[in-house]
Order: structure tokens, then C-alpha cells, then sequence
């Protein structure tokens, strides 16, 4: 069929939660179906900052976008996964 792309924000649970170890469990917790494309680091307000972690993956995937945000919410440090955009490539 194709490709997706999905962008998912990732809030940290507060201000004081390190980025990097996030970026790290983001990094380890990608479904094999997926690849992630990159991130960027997204100031929110107060101070506290989110990623926003970009994912290609085949349309026809196991997993799918429910499946690549719900591993990203088991991460620990993180608040809450919003998946923000999905297309098609």
C-alpha cells in the first residue's frame, strides 16, 4: 500500500524530567515495524519543553500509530503522547 508518517509529541510529566533519557527510551522503544525519522525539541510553556519525534512506517504495519504512541507512553519520565499529524508517503 505505502507508507505513514506520523509526528507524536511527547510531554514530559513535568519541567524537572531530562529530555535526553527520554530521546533514549524513544530510541529504544520504536516498534521493529517503524522507523523513527527525528526529533525536535518543542519549548511548550513555563519552561517545560516536549519532543516532537517524527516515525515512518509501512501502512499496512502491525502496530500502526496506536501502537508506536502507546509504547512511547511507557517511557518512563513521560506525561502524556499525542499523535499530532499522519500522512501518507
Amino acid at each position: 500500500m505505502g507508507k505513514l508518517v506520523a509526528v507524536f509529541r511527547v510531554m514530559p510529566e513535568d519541567a524537572d524530567v531530562d529530555l535526553e533519557t527520554i530521546k533514549a527510551g524513544v530510541k529504544a522503544s520504536v516498534p521493529k515495524d517503524a522507523e523513527l525519522q527525528g526529533w525536535q525539541v518543542v519549548p511548550v510553556a513555563f519552561g517545560l519543553k516536549a519532543l516532537e519525534v517524527t516515525v515512518v512506517m509501512e501502512d499496512e504495519s502491525g502496530a500502526g500509530p496506536d501502537g508506536v504512541e502507546l509504547a512511547f507512553s511507557e517511557i518512563a519520565g513521560v506525561g502524556s503522547v499525542q499523535m499530532t499529524d499522519v500522512g501518507r508517503i
